[in-house]
């Protein structure tokens, strides 16, 4: 069913308009943006885990022109989280208020789904460059948690050599073997940050394993015997290497695992011909992270703030 806001109409997406959305997506995040990014891989995986016929809305202009798009997600029962973009041409219209009017009514619809008694946040980010969005979530009664930071470094010069602790061995993953220890290491490194909730293993599997991003010899596993101690997930995009987790499991940590895998990732990243690496960190990283990155050479590309609404 459409609905109207001026002479602007809200309707459901449908698979068909993958094209249309992606193209839309990147304006949007090149726009308000410092730095370009490719989200098309972002949008494919979207389009297959979302529920269009509820948690999706497409606007579109009088001459059929797609100009904004929005939709929430539960990750657990208790955490949603809101995603969205209008055209800058098109901003200041209400369009961006219709859109988090419709998200918010039906995060409150999913949040009855959550344990009795437990708060349930429904969460969005919002790039540097766009403060219409900032104002728009904090006149909304939206509060501002956190900024995280893409941090790169250009890859033109030689990186120090990893120097790996005593008993430690690297190998890449082995394809439809390693993937299920790779999550339960990976959950484990992170769960001294920000707002972490374990991720169902189908979940992260969408996003890590079936998807376009999935590349084993980018993997990067320091084994102590026949546990994985530490992590570099590592993929590639047409401009530049993500290092996209990394991570060290609390028994081997402050041993300089994640610094070894840090200078590593660089060097596979270069090995692919690509200029520079990238990864994304919570600028308030409570293990050092930004410290570190820092040290190696990486600074600050583009920063977004994330904000959380109480629906329940």
């Amino acid at each position: 069913m459409a609905m109207s806001t001026g002479s602007y109409h809200f309707r459901r997406p449908t698979q068909d308009d993958f094209q249309a959305v992606a193209d839309l997506v990147r304006t949007v995040e090149n726009f308000d943006s410092e730095d370009e990014e490719d989200p098309t891989e972002y949008v494919k995986i979207l389009f297959r885990l979302l529920d269009f016929d509820q948690d999706a809305w497409l606007v579109e202009d009088d001459e059929g022109r797609a100009v904004a798009v929005g939709g929430v997600r539960r990750r657990i029962a208790t955490r949603i989280r809101a995603f969205g973009g209008v055209l800058p041409e098109h901003r200041g219209r209400g369009i961006g208020t219709g859109l988090l009017e419709r998200m918010e009514e039906r995060a409150r619809k999913l949040a009855a789904d959550a344990p009795e008694g437990e708060e349930v946040l429904m969460g969005g980010d919002v790039a540097s460059g766009n403060e219409g969005a900032k104002q728009l979530f904090e006149e909304r009664g939206y509060e501002h948690a956190r900024y995280f930071w893409k941090m790169g470094i250009d890859l033109d010069q030689e990186t120090p050599e990893p120097e790996w602790p005593e008993g430690i061995r690297v190998e890449h993953a082995r394809r439809d073997r390693d993937e299920p220890a790779v999550h339960a290491a990976s959950d484990e490194a992170f769960q001294d940050h920000w707002d972490h909730h374990p991720t169902p293993y189908e979940e992260w599997r969408e996003w890590m394993v079936d998807s376009d991003w999935y590349d084993p010899s980018l993997w990067l596993l320091a084994w102590d015997g026949d546990e994985i101690a530490a992590l570099s997930l590592c993929s590639l995009d047409p401009k530049e290497g993500w290092i996209g987790v990394l991570g060290t499991r609390r028994p081997w940590r402050r041993r300089g695992l994640a610094k070894a895998l840090l200078y590593a990732s660089f060097n596979e990243i270069r090995a692919r011909g690509k200029p520079r690496a990238v990864l994304g960190v919570d600028a308030q990283n409570p293990t050092g992270a930004t410290r570190l990155y820092e040290g190696a050479g990486m600074r600050v590309l583009s920063e977004s703030a994330a904000y959380r609404l109480r629906v329940r």
